[in-house]
């Protein structure tokens, strides 16, 4: 382990420990922790138990679809390094592109949760099943859009004791150029303190989802979130404007340095090659608003003109 104060380094297996101690710590602070766990104080061996076994998965070489990457720093204490930060990301695009669309992700929470996670005594079984209910929920309204060329955060998480030094924006800063760099887009479900960060560093809101047991006042609420900054919209500006001397001459003239939010790396391919510009982009934008606009994931066609006006209006 290096000595650099700060230094960001992929988990392995050896990390388990260390990550589950500040997962521990730090999300007693996220509300939908405190959702559904309410008897971890009453039951901390299975709160230890089976959230050491989760991060365990997560690291895990038979888990491919995931990759951690941890931020290192002196344990005062000790005057020795230790985990101080943590972000889970879901990067199974790259097996999807390996394998094609039909190819199954991993998934170490379901695991967890088929080895004895869903008898734990420290969660609330009804909240549980609401919190998945709502992720599944948030997952098909907002993000179906961007079908499998995504890039997902799952956990974040800094030690109270060192946070405001920069590490979360460090990490997500990380996911955000590994996002660029491969091209795809990137998406998380922001708690209320965690979508500040998220809003400054450029996401931008899709929408919320509500977790709730039918029949009780309790409730979760998180923000569903993207940064598109790994489309090249710089590429298909500029094709555009090879084509359409001015702006008025076409749609995605006038929004193609947004199209990012909108369109997939492979539609893209297909916009540049195809010569179906117009077309193709009206696709884009139908597919986009129905889906996480208008919340008609069945609408078969929506006109242009309302095209233009809903997506002018999100930025």
């Amino acid at each position: 382990m290096s000595d650099q104060i700060g230094w960001l380094r992929e988990a392995t297996v050896n990390d388990t420990g260390g990550i589950n101690n500040v997962f521990l710590a730090a999300m007693p602070d996220c509300p939908s922790w405190n959702y559904r766990f309410p008897y971890r104080e009453q039951y901390p061996e299975d709160h230890q138990k089976y959230n050491k076994d989760l991060i365990r998965r997560f690291l895990s070489p038979e888990y491919e679809d995931w990759v951690v990457i941890v931020i290192d720093d002196k344990d005062p204490a000790s005057d020795s390094n230790k985990v101080v930060a943590f972000a889970i990301w879901d990067i199974a695009y790259c097996n999807r592109r390996r394998y094609g669309n039909d190819y199954k992700s991993t998934s170490p929470a379901q695991d967890t949760f088929n080895a004895g996670g869903s008898s734990r005594k420290d969660a609330d079984p009804k909240h549980m099943a609401a919190f998945r209910k709502g992720l599944a929920e948030s997952k098909e309204r907002y993000f179906a859009a961007f079908d499998t060329e995504r890039m997902n955060l799952q956990i974040l998480a800094t030690l109270p004791a060192f946070r405001h030094r920069g590490y979360a924006t460090h990490l997500v800063r990380w996911g955000m150029n590994k996002a660029r760099d491969d091209e795809v887009f990137l998406t998380l479900n922001a708690s209320p303190q965690g979508s500040t960060l998220y809003r400054s560093l450029g996401f931008h809101v899709l929408g919320s989802q509500r977790s709730q047991v039918p029949g009780e006042e309790e409730f979760i609420e998180d923000t569903a979130m993207v940064d598109g900054t790994g489309f090249n919209s710089e590429r298909i500006r500029s094709y555009f404007e090879e084509q359409y001397e001015e702006p008025s001459q076409s749609i995605p003239h006038a929004l193609s340095a947004r199209l990012y939010f909108v369109a997939t790396p492979s539609m893209a391919t297909k916009i540049h090659n195809a010569g179906r510009e117009l077309l193709l982009i009206h696709e884009c934008f139908e597919r986009f608003i129905n889906r996480t606009i208008l919340h008609r994931p069945d609408a078969t066609s929506t006109d242009p003109t309302t095209c233009l006006t809903i997506l002018t209006s999100l930025w």
